[in-house]
């Protein structure tokens, strides 16, 4: 279960997210990916999940105040 998170250094309404996979082979490594949002780094909201391979992701949402995403 690897997992990356981004600090937006404050809270702002994030509406949407874009996931660009590696290029050169191995697409379906990357699923499942579940993208989270969180005010204060430890209550998370799923906001998107993706289950199948891609290349580019373009989640977007109804906006939410979050400072830090997680994929």
């Amino acid at each position: 279960s690897p997992w990356v998170s981004f600090d937006l250094d404050r809270v702002v309404d994030v509406r949407e997210v874009t996931v660009v996979n590696r290029g050169d082979c191995c697409d379906d490594r990357a699923v499942p990916m579940v993208v989270e949002v969180s005010e204060d780094n430890a209550a998370w909201r799923e906001v998107g999940r993706r289950t199948q391979a891609f290349r580019r992701w373009e989640l977007r949402f109804e906006p939410v105040a979050a400072r830090w995403v997680r994929l």
